[in-house]
């Protein structure tokens, strides 16, 4: 009797509880949580996925919207280049300070005071040739995707035309911005952007001058058009180069034109460090590195010539050997970054810094070098497994990777 009277003040308790004390707040944001169609939906949204029953609760308006048009995209463009020259543009020279001064032996520095470029920055454009449909009745000229094969290269006038304007007269950055120049020229390489492969030439419009001939520049691209429904790819490049910590950076902005209509925009900042030895521990424990792997080599030669093919049916040979080359394969990376530092050096030495002077290559060494390092601590954790085998847990996982390395791979 005792434990039924018991059980049915706990009964009693969480009733009286659960009608009279619950918080009506709670239950009902619990609610929006639980029932998916008890969410009221705004007059702009509609549910993912079709419901199963119609009802008038959940009956949404619709909502016609107008497209832009000629005036609201001609301002919507207009809007967008004066931001471009008052952003951008503007942060490419260095500014009055804060309190009204002008800025003094800050020649070739950006706006923060912090950073100076290197040479000038550019803008490179990359176009497709105009092709024809193979049902003209319909569309005359189709704009595909870019490619490699499909690139325009011919030399236009301003405003892409073929003909000469004896009337008119440009500049010469304007006049250059309307012709191709090579990537031998450029001193630019490939460039893997998000959705295609572009090459390293292009119409080039270099940002040189006076803050207000650039302005007036850019206005006066806008004009002509430079940028249509023919361009696939604008990259804009700059090379800083950060004396107080003697710290260089490479500045890649993509902006790819896809041919549905839609734009995808990338940026990249490589910082790099052309110093390989910062202090002397890093010296020191790079020449210990680098005897054992002299040493790990003469063992590995060693192992060759006694097991001869046998060597090849060993795990820990394919491990042994992967740590050996990734680490040559890094030797002689140093060695060429070395090398490229040298020539980026003899040339900012020789023009101080008022020449243009393209990094893409050493962020290249740079990543190739990243990834042997990744591959040597690969293989090195691997051989770090391998030397504790003999646990049960550690021989355990090693046999779980071997039954699913088909799987893996």
């Amino acid at each position: 009797n005792y434990f039924l009277n018991v059980f049915l003040k706990i009964i009693c308790t969480a009733i009286f509880f659960d009608y009279f004390l619950r918080n009506s707040n709670e239950d009902e944001e619990a609610n929006e949580y639980i029932d998916d169609y008890g969410i009221s939906l705004n007059n702009d949204e509609e549910y993912l996925h079709s419901l199963e029953y119609d009802s008038l609760y959940n009956s949404q308006s619709g909502k016609c919207m107008n497209r832009l048009d000629e005036n609201q995209l001609a301002n919507a463009r207009q809007y967008r280049l004066k931001e471009i020259q008052m952003c951008f543009v503007s942060n490419l020279r260095a500014q009055q300070w804060y309190n009204g001064e002008n800025p003094r032996n800050l020649n070739g520095f950006i706006n923060d005071k912090s950073n100076r470029i290197i040479g000038w920055s550019t803008m490179r454009q990359l176009r497709i040739k105009l092709d024809r449909c193979s049902d003209q009745r319909i569309i005359s000229t189709c704009n595909n995707d870019y490619s490699l094969f499909n690139e325009e290269k011919y030399a236009f006038q301003p405003g892409w035309m073929n003909q000469t304007l004896k009337e008119v007269q440009y500049s010469s950055s304007i006049l250059k911005a309307f012709q191709y120049r090579t990537s031998d020229k450029l001193d630019t390489h490939i460039y893997i952007g998000q959705h295609e492969t572009y090459s390293g030439g292009g119409y080039v419009y270099e940002f040189r001058g006076h803050l207000s001939d650039l302005k007036s520049n850019l206005s006066k691209l806008h004009e002509l058009k430079w940028i249509d429904d023919k361009t696939r790819a604008i990259f804009i490049q700059l090379t800083l180069y950060n004396p107080n910590i003697q710290l260089f950076t490479s500045v890649i902005f993509l902006v790819e034109f896809l041919s549905t209509g839609s734009i995808s925009s990338t940026a990249r900042f490589e910082p790099l460090n052309f110093y390989i030895f910062t202090s002397v521990l890093q010296l020191v424990c790079t020449i210990c590195y680098m005897f054992f792997i002299i040493y790990f080599i003469i063992i590995e030669i060693r192992l060759l010539f006694e097991l001869k093919l046998k060597y090849f049916h060993q795990f820990r040979s394919f491990i042994e050997l992967g740590i050996i080359i990734c680490s040559l394969g890094r030797i002689e990376v140093y060695i060429w970054r070395f090398q490229e530092f040298k020539r980026i050096s003899r040339l900012f030495k020789e023009t101080n810094g008022y020449d243009y002077i393209n990094l893409q290559l050493v962020v290249y060494v740079n990543d190739l070098l990243t990834f042997f390092l990744g591959y040597c601590c690969f293989f090195g954790t691997i051989k770090f497994v391998y030397l504790f085998r003999f646990n049960q847990r550690i021989s355990l996982f090693t046999e779980t990777l071997r039954y699913a390395r088909k799987e893996l791979i």
